[in-house]
């Protein structure tokens, strides 16, 4: 089975996790909207945790071009998982994507996913994922210390 389609299959199966705690959006809204730390930390946690790949909660404010980039063409706050596959390479994996009108679940090799999503500072993505991490009690899990 190849990389991208064993990511893919874990992802579409932590959606399906995560979809029933969504709050029914307003008209022209998504329900992922405002879900994408929780989303990328359970995504991080899952592929670490089975050792699937070495994985870690990315994420941009949206200023600089940095987040991800709707299908409007503009950059929005967004957090995402880079996920490292060992003979394989970098694939970013985001359960979330139809916040800005992409399908729901993404699964792209690294170098193919710039257009889309370009990670800020790490330093405060590590920051808010690692307080929430800590709420869920998952901080070892999420891939802070790569």
């Amino acid at each position: 089975m190849s990389a991208i389609y064993r990511l893919r299959e874990i992802a579409e199966f932590n959606r399906k996790l995560i979809e029933p705690g969504f709050v029914p959006p307003e008209p022209g809204r998504s329900a992922s909207e405002g879900s994408c730390l929780y989303a990328s930390i359970l995504m991080a946690a899952t592929l670490n945790r089975f050792a699937i790949a070495k994985a870690r909660v990315r994420g941009g404010d949206g200023d600089l071009m940095q987040g991800a980039r709707g299908v409007d063409g503009l950059w929005y706050g967004h957090y995402w998982v880079d996920a490292q596959i060992e003979g394989e390479g970098d694939f970013v994996v985001d359960i979330t994507a139809d916040q800005f009108g992409h399908p729901p679940v993404m699964v792209i090799p690294g170098l193919d996913a710039v257009t889309i999503y370009r990670p800020g500072r790490q330093d405060l993505v590590d920051a808010a994922a690692e307080e929430l991490a800590g709420e869920l009690s998952c901080r070892d899990l999420i891939g802070l210390a790569r």
